[in-house]
């Protein structure tokens, strides 16, 4: 589907990782499988394909689901096993607190990320005023702007205006600004 571009680089990934480390003996002697699940970028299909996969007798780990809509749809039915779940590219940093001790993520949070860019406008480009749209389809983009507002703000800058918009609407309206031109 189309969360595929972000989420094969991630096999790949695991692919190597599992022939490197049963090359050196696996485990504490024991080789790595790995289990392929595609759930074709959709939400339901990842929530059932994370209970097949936490209901397997030797499943040890989950690793995968590359945003955090699909991680959400995902986690609960395998950290609910106490079966360890593993996230290279959800960023929403609450994740592990919602998932518990066994919920791990490798990248930065979305409020890491917002205060890097919130940090390089204000002052490596010098912006002191913006406006932010955001894509309010899904969890990722809704949560890095809320992040880079508090933070723009924090910084000193003014937010003049903010557009609302659905990935999939075709139509985008313009800011307003209320006069106000951002930098």
């Amino acid at each position: 589907g189309g969360m595929a571009a972000i989420d094969r680089p991630g096999l790949h990934g695991m692919e190597l990782a599992k022939e490197i480390i049963n090359s050196g003996g696996g485990i504490m002697g024991r080789k790595l499988s790995l289990v392929v699940s595609d759930c074709r970028s959709n939400l339901d299909s990842a929530a059932m394909a994370s209970e097949a996969l936490a209901g397997q007798d030797d499943m040890v780990a989950v690793i995968g689901l590359n945003d955090t809509d699909y991680v959400m749809a995902a986690a609960p039915a395998v950290t609910a096993k106490d079966i360890i779940f593993i996230t290279a590219g959800a960023t929403m940093q609450n994740l592990p607190y919602m998932y518990g001790k066994n919920f791990f993520m490798t990248a930065f949070g979305d409020n890491m990320q917002s205060r890097a860019v919130a940090k390089f406008a204000t002052r490596r480009l010098d912006t002191s005023s913006c406006f932010v749209g955001t894509d309010i389809s899904n969890e990722f983009t809704k949560t890095l702007s809320k992040y880079f507002k508090r933070r723009y703000r924090k910084y000193g800058g003014t937010i003049v205006d903010e557009v609302w918009y659905g990935s999939g609407d075709g139509k985008y309206s313009m800011p307003k600004g209320g006069g106000k031109n951002p930098d």
